[in-house]
Formats: structure tokens, sequence, C-alpha cells
């Protein structure tokens, strides 16, 4: 049983981890989008009317998927002073309590994401700027993320509660 439960959270870092690292580089990307606008907008006075939105775009399949990432190296914000102090064991039942937490909230979250993204998927849906990209894509985003971040937690919650009955930390 160990070792089924060891391979899955495994399984689980390293998708969290190979989509974060990927993830990364639309960092880069937005970076050359601002500068293609600025160098266009302000040497050639020839204002994109693109990249904004790209960029916001961009963004925000940044920030989404990279939450599972961020779980995975535990670098969400939390209250060190009064973590850090705690057993291994506290440690584990605090975080077996906070990642209940966290499927509720996937949960809910899922309830209104696969609706919104599927009716945006049927649709093939644009957006309404002069521009007008496909919305859809990031739309779809929205749920694969939440799965991710859902999947990434339920990792930590098999080591949290492995390591809350044995004392030991999942190898």
């Amino acid at each position: 049983m160990q070792r089924v439960l060891s391979g899955f959270v495994k399984r689980m870092d390293t998708t969290s981890e190979s989509v974060g690292l990927t993830v990364r580089w639309l960092v880069l990307i937005m970076m050359m989008v601002m500068v293609y606008e600025a160098i266009a907008r302000r040497l050639f006075n020839s204002p994109t009317i693109w990249a904004h939105e790209f960029d916001t775009m961009l963004f925000g399949a940044y920030f989404l998927l990279g939450g599972a990432y961020v779980l995975r190296h535990e670098a969400h914000v939390n209250l060190d002073i009064f973590y850090r102090k705690l057993s291994p064991r506290a440690k584990a039942r605090m975080d077996v309590g906070t990642y209940t937490l966290v499927f509720i909230y996937c949960y809910v979250l899922l309830l209104y994401a696969v609706p919104y993204a599927w009716d945006s998927v049927s649709r093939l849906e644009n957006g309404t700027t002069i521009w007008g990209p496909p919305l859809w894509p990031l739309k779809l985003i929205i749920p694969i993320s939440v799965i991710l971040l859902m999947f990434q937690g339920i990792a930590r919650y098999i080591r949290s509660l492995y390591t809350l009955i044995t004392g030991r930390q999942l190898p």
C-alpha cells in the first residue's frame, strides 16, 4: 500500500513540476510582447490592438496553471511563525484539516468552472474587442488548473495523513 501511495504522490509531483516548469516560459513571452508593444508604440507610432489583451490572457494562464506547482513546493502564504514550531505530527494534523478545506474549495470551483468552460468551448467563444481573440482556450484552462490543484492537494493530503498515522515521512 505504501508503494502505491508513494507512486501516486510522485506522479502528481512530477505532473505539477512539469506543468510549472513549462508555464514559467509564459513570463518570457509576456515580456517580449510588451517590449514589442513599447517599441511599436514609441518608435514607430504604431500601437497594436492585441498586445495588452494577449498579455492579460497569458498572465491568466500563468496564474492558474502555476497553482499546483506552487502547492507542490509549499510556497503559498501561511503563518510560518506558528507552523514551523510544530512537531511533524502536529504539522500533519494541521495540513490534513487545511487540505480538506482545499478539496471543498476545488469542488465548488469545479461546479462553476466546468459548465462555464463547456459553454465557451461549445460556442468556440471569441472576445468582444476589436481584435476578438478566441477565449475558449483560456476558459478551458480554468477547470484543468483546478483539477491539477486538486490532485496536488490529494498528494499533499496523502503525505500529511501518512505522517500523522506513522510519524514518518512518506518515501
